[in-house]
């Protein structure tokens, strides 16, 4: 009887998180997960010499981790725990307070005695009172070990029994001292170096076959044309600009194949496509790229055949599909086993899990063996975020799977090319449903409010970029090449699976701004100013600045000038150092932001670190935006000599009125008509600021985010206890 064929694809995938303009990594994540799941993965095979297994990368991946190591791009988390706890400011500390938890508490903090014990000292629940609170309580050595502990956490099983000085940290858990903390940080990036190499060799000795993703991990159907989505979600909602460009979707195939065959040394045979994402057109398009294997989910398959036949024998086998001579073979993953893994298994005993999914496979060998032919399992899933919820990283579970399979007589593990080449089982296919391996639809990318925010954003970038090609012929090529590089990520699936309700992170803050960033990347690259939408958060979970809302009501003297202490007593404040900073790695020009009321008017003040060198400038203004509700905004020329600000229409920017309420010699003081700005009572209210110079945002308050206050009722005045 011929053996059951089983089918391992771990699928490996960061998104783009490099700011290229400042050369800095947004997210650590690349970093952390290389020392975890792209390392263990491939070294425990060294203990399996009979596994073969199936890696898929995505390219934009393994850039990055070129990147890190080429030594001229890192992470703030990274430069943050390099740096001594007696040089780290208030803002870094709190910083490292708020992220430097970031790994599964059960399965990882827990385990070790003093991460827990810091993690109980910050608190459980985090918000800046807590925070604040435990800036006072942690000492210089808290922070050394918190900041030893975070990048140890995140070394996986393989690296923690191969070097002694990682045994060393784990039993001295406690007082770590700077040069064990430097030392520690040193290896990461030595393990990074030993990624792509260890992988290429398991690939030249013929243990596994490394396959990639389109190069940015994009949903292609999508970015081949949006209304793509009607086919498998006919009722949705799409973008009011619709994104459609072929170009870019054949792009990030072929640029993934370059990529793979400069690392790997041959032409590369297999993709995975994000997300399992596939239609007819891009599968033409991998098929045109001499791609010779796609994989995607059951349920594509079975809504592609439109029958319930025998589900064993209709889909533990490849199918192929024909275009123009080109034949391309299609793989189809087991969506429950493929889940088991990723889902269930981190919560069962590792003996118990490993021995259930061998079940599974000894179960579809006994249904199937009787026909004698070469039948595959496809089992396809992520290949680094699961084991981040098995308490060992998932070292014995892995272990054991793979020795049921190789001292099993019945199963062959095999890669998807061997399988092609070798075996000859595959039935053909004459057409292919439009989806991916989630709900077989997009939902999770398009249709929503902020989904579908971004796809018009996207849309209307790309117009840009097209147009300015066409008005500036001759344009620096290089500067191009990166505007489209830009483009490329931008088009990344990340940034829309966390938009809309389906998925929260702690870094949803970051992937709304890395997504706009990207987008604005474009106009900065190109000497043109991004527009003012793409400084607004899309999604409705990023950062909402609430620093204070005003309690008092406020009557002062709009002279330019601090008159009495409390003329802006009771006033909402916000100061950018606080945070801004941190975000933008430079000083903030203004210093801070009062705003408050009394029934009738609304007041702002703004001070700044120079008021000297700001007002004598002669070429900066500053924009009031509201965004919620969308509102007119405020423009007025950064001087001395200014003696009004304008109100701007927020439909088409025309100057509605100029009003003389303003003042300017020490800090900035405006007082604006609540009717004026047609803000009703209660109404909640969110704003930022922007500096101008020229045509040019060269700073916005707060960044990436908007302070927020609720307009007064009509009985304010008699709800506060002192005016």
């Amino acid at each position: 009887m011929k053996k059951l064929k089983a089918g391992f694809l771990w699928h490996m995938h960061q998104p783009y998180y490099l700011d290229e303009t400042s050369g800095e990594f947004m997210l650590p994540w690349v970093r952390l997960h290389s020392l975890r799941g792209y390392y263990d993965m491939a070294k425990i095979l060294e203990d399996h010499p009979k596994m073969k297994v199936n890696f898929n990368y995505v390219p934009g991946l393994l850039l990055q981790i070129e990147k890190y190591i080429d030594g001229t791009h890192t992470d703030k988390y990274f430069k943050l725990s390099l740096k001594s706890p007696s040089d780290l400011t208030d803002d870094e500390k709190i910083f490292i307070l708020s992220k430097f938890f970031m790994i599964n508490w059960s399965a990882v903090v827990h385990r070790y005695p003093r991460y827990n014990e810091l993690l109980s000292k910050r608190g459980y629940t985090v918000n800046k009172d807590i925070l604040r609170e435990a800036l006072n309580i942690f000492t210089n050595q808290d922070f050394m070990d918190l900041q030893v502990w975070f990048n140890l956490a995140w070394f996986g099983f393989k690296l923690k029994k191969e070097e002694p000085f990682l045994q060393e940290l784990i039993r001295k858990d406690r007082m770590f001292g700077q040069e064990e903390k430097e030392k520690l940080l040193l290896l990461q990036l030595d393990v990074l170096k030993r990624i792509i190499p260890m992988y290429k060799a398991l690939q030249d000795k013929g243990q596994i076959e490394i396959s990639v993703s389109p190069f940015y991990h994009p949903i292609l159907p999508l970015v081949y044309d949006n209304k793509s989505a009607l086919e498998c979600m006919p009722k949705a909602v799409l973008p009011a600009d619709n994104f459609s460009s072929p170009e870019d979707t054949n792009k990030q195939i072929l640029k993934a194949g370059q990529f793979y065959q400069e690392r790997f040394g041959a032409p590369v045979r297999g993709m995975w496509p994000s997300e399992g994402s596939v239609s007819p057109d891009v599968v033409r398009l991998f098929a045109e790229n001499d791609v010779k294997w796609v994989a995607t989910d059951e349920q594509i398959l079975f809504n592609s055949l439109e029958m319930a036949g025998d589900r064993s024998r209709v889909l533990y086998k490849p199918y192929q599909m024909s275009f123009q001579g080109r034949d391309i073979s299609i793989f189809f993953r087991d969506h429950n086993l493929s889940d088991n893994i990723g889902f269930k298994y981190a919560k069962m005993p590792a003996k118990d899990a490993a021995q259930e999914l061998h079940q599974h496979f000894k179960n579809i060998y006994n249904y199937v063996k009787a026909d004698n032919k070469d039948y595959i399992v496809s089992i396809i899933l992520d290949g680094e975020n699961p084991w981040e919820y098995y308490d060992d990283s998932g070292e014995e579970f892995l272990n054991l799977v793979y020795s049921k399979i190789e001292n099993d007589n019945d199963l062959e593990s095999v890669t998807f090319s061997d399988y092609i080449n070798q075996y000859d089982n595959q039935a053909a296919l004459k057409k292919i449903y439009t989806g991916s391996w989630i709900n077989h639809d997009f939902g999770i990318w398009i249709g929503g409010k902020e989904e579908n925010k971004g796809w018009s954003l996207l849309a209307r970038t790309r117009r840009f970029l097209e147009e300015f090609i066409r008005e500036h012929p001759g344009y620096d090529s290089g500067r191009l090449s990166l505007a489209w590089e830009e483009m490329y990520q931008a088009e990344g699936s990340d940034w829309f699976w966390w938009y809309g309700d389906n998925f929260t992170t702690e870094n949803d803050e970051e992937f709304d701004m890395l997504f706009r960033k990207h987008l604005k990347n474009i106009y900065l690259l190109l000497a043109a100013s991004a527009p003012e939408e793409l400084n607004i958060p899309i999604s409705e979970k990023a950062k909402v600045i609430n620093v204070s809302q005003p309690k008092a009501v406020l009557h002062p003297l709009v002279d330019g000038v601090v008159n009495n202490y409390f003329e802006w007593w009771g006033a909402g404040k916000y100061m950018p150092s606080l945070g801004q900073t941190m975000a933008r790695n430079t000083r903030a020009a203004i210093r801070e932001v009062d705003y408050g009321y009394n029934n009738d008017n609304l007041f702002f003040r703004i001070d700044f670190e120079d008021p000297e060198k700001v007002f004598h400038n002669g070429k900066l203004k500053v924009k009031i935006n509201f965004i919620r509700p969308e509102r007119n905004k405020i423009i007025f020329e950064l001087s001395r000599q200014t003696g009004h600000f304008s109100i701007i229409s927020s439909d088409d920017n025309r100057e509605l009125s100029q009003l003389k309420s303003i003042g300017i010699k020490e800090i900035v003081e405006l007082c604006i008509p609540f009717k004026e700005l047609n803000i009703n009572y209660k109404d909640e209210v969110y704003f930022f600021m922007e500096l101008i110079e020229g045509d040019k945002v060269i700073e916005t308050i707060p960044y990436d985010s908007y302070i927020y206050f609720k307009a007064p009722p009509e009985n304010f005045k008699s709800l506060m206890w002192m005016e």
